[in-house]
């Protein structure tokens, strides 16, 4: 995540410098990546008005308007959190089993 968010930060940084009337979106259903976001970009070390971290659907809504068919492609619900862990359990059963992957 770390990364995937200081990436997207400097792109924004070189982009809006480059061009300043530039928006730069995030796409990403991670509920604590969109708040850490949203808490840098608070911060006056960022300083970039023109980034944002937004689910899918935002982004569509934005970008194609709040009418496009493409939000009615989109995935409608959206599950708690992304990651996997001790905290969401699994999301994704294996397809196979160890054993099965180790004889080919």
């Amino acid at each position: 995540d770390r990364l995937v968010r200081l990436a997207a930060m400097w792109l924004a940084r070189h982009i809006v410098a480059a061009h300043p009337s530039a928006v730069v979106y995030l796409v990403t259903h991670d509920t604590a990546l969109r708040s850490i976001c949203e808490a840098e970009k608070q911060k006056a070390e960022f300083g970039i008005t023109n980034f944002y971290c937004v689910p899918l659907r935002t982004y569509i809504g934005t970008v194609a308007g709040a009418d496009s068919q493409l939000l009615e492609m989109a995935a409608y619900s959206v599950e708690e959190g992304m990651k996997e862990g001790p905290k969401t359990g699994d999301k994704y059963s294996e397809h196979f089993d160890l054993a099965k992957l180790s004889q080919g």
